[in-house]
């Protein structure tokens, strides 16, 4: 077994396991969306968030299990495999340029094999390591939202101020930050995972040999595309819901 596909059954379970508590995690503001009323919708987000927890906070070890290191692992297997492809394909490329210099009887060194293969410049050198599929463009794009809500949400927060009810005070003590945070994490965290999923459960459908779809039929996907639609919309209703949540005044002054 190569390296490259070590690193990706690796990238493949870590980002299963964390996306399993995304699900888990969205379906509260769903629950909110679905069956919430004027005024009751911060407590069934809360309460299924509760049930939620069970799943994946019960214990440090669990939720270290089943987020922090899935999450760790993920983002750095995803940066090992891309540097470690792209100077695969370097070399590549570089034994078949000079192959082919061989076959036109060229000296191997030299003048003009410099000519024929001039030096990278830094700035290009360090664009060629950019992502350029949406999949991964996503991915990072969601990385410094995934670490501000993970500081405000999870650790700056009190335990017992962990509930929807702080959801509800963010979208109204700053409406527009609070918006632009939870819609740019939504989006671009839901996009990468339902890519990749269906990237890895492309390998379970029936051909032989199996075979894994490419990333681009995956971004092109009509499931893709209608679940991230979907369930974006549905979160999205949810998260209006809350807004609109009265906040008791004792409960928003500790929440300042």
């Amino acid at each position: 077994m190569t390296l490259d596909r070590i690193l990706e059954i690796t990238q493949d379970l870590s980002g299963l396991a964390f996306s399993s508590f995304l699900f888990v995690h969205l379906a509260s503001p769903v629950g909110a969306a679905i069956v919430g009323r004027e005024g009751s919708s911060e407590s069934i987000a809360s309460s299924i968030q509760l049930a939620g927890r069970v799943v994946y906070r019960d214990g440090r070890l669990r939720e270290a299990i089943l987020v922090w290191i899935p999450l760790g692992t993920h983002f750095l297997v995803g940066l090992v495999r891309r540097v470690t492809r792209l100077n695969r394909q370097r070399r590549i490329r570089a034994q078949l340029e000079l192959r082919a210099q061989l076959a036109e009887d060229l000296p191997p060194s030299g003048r003009r094999l410099a000519r024929a293969a001039p030096k990278q410049s830094t700035l290009r050198w360090l664009k060629s390591y950019l992502p350029t599929t949406s999949h991964a463009i996503a991915g990072y794009i969601a990385i410094p939202f995934l670490l501000d809500h993970i500081f405000s949400h999870r650790l700056s927060a009190s335990p017992s101020l962990r509930s929807f009810q702080f959801v509800s005070f963010n979208l109204q003590h700053s409406p527009v930050l609070a918006s632009i945070k939870y819609v740019c994490l939504l989006s671009t965290s839901l996009y990468h995972s339902l890519v990749g999923l269906d990237q890895v459960f492309s390998r379970l459908l029936p051909s032989s040999p199996p075979k894994r779809k490419s990333i681009s039929d995956s971004q092109r996907s009509l499931s893709v595309c209608l679940g991230w639609l979907g369930i974006v919309g549905t979160v999205g209703l949810g998260i209006r819901k809350l807004a609109r949540e009265p906040i008791p005044l004792w409960m928003a002054r500790r929440y300042q």
